[in-house]
């Protein structure tokens, strides 16, 4: 092979890599798991906090995270049992979540964090009522929706609020 066949041979190859190389970094971009929120977590007396209103409640003005936390929510449900709260967390911790871009307004009825005893936020979840129920926020991003993140909580809501909007 002559040195113009092994320069061209090797810009192939290296436009090849950097092609794959490029494509990997998009797909890491376009999605995330919660694994990448937890990193960095203390994991000692760790609980889940669960702020819940009547989806089919009529409200007049938009609901958001911080009204439902303050006083708008028809249920506050602390969960302390560590066993059952990394039961939670490993449930959901690898699933692949779409980021979307979308102008809003938060009209949130259910909310729920996971924090540690002492006080440090791992993540928290909202789900958005009727008219954005395709969506979903995690630590503030906006995510498609996923089920799982809703069947997680599910046992842990009154039976009779256990309807899926």
């Amino acid at each position: 092979m002559n040195l113009k066949q092994s320069m061209v041979l090797g810009a192939v190859i290296l436009s090849f890599l950097l092609i794959v190389f490029v494509g990997w970094g998009k797909n890491r971009m376009n999605s995330i798991t919660l694994s990448e929120f937890l990193e960095q977590a203390d994991s000692s007396g760790i609980r889940l906090t669960i702020y819940y209103s009547n989806p089919n409640s009529l409200v007049r003005l938009p609901v958001s995270v911080e009204l439902l936390t303050k006083s708008f929510h028809d249920f506050k449900i602390t969960v302390h049992d560590e066993d059952r709260v990394f039961g939670i967390l490993e449930s959901l911790v690898n699933i692949q979540l779409s980021p979307i871009e979308v102008e809003m307004q938060i009209n949130a009825w259910i909310h729920y964090v996971f924090e540690t005893e002492n006080g440090q936020r791992l993540f928290d979840v909202t789900f958005l009522r009727r008219d954005n129920h395709n969506i979903m926020i995690i630590d503030g991003i906006k995510v498609e929706a996923n089920l799982l993140f809703y069947e997680a909580i599910l046992p842990f809501l009154p039976a009779d609020h256990k309807s899926v909007r």
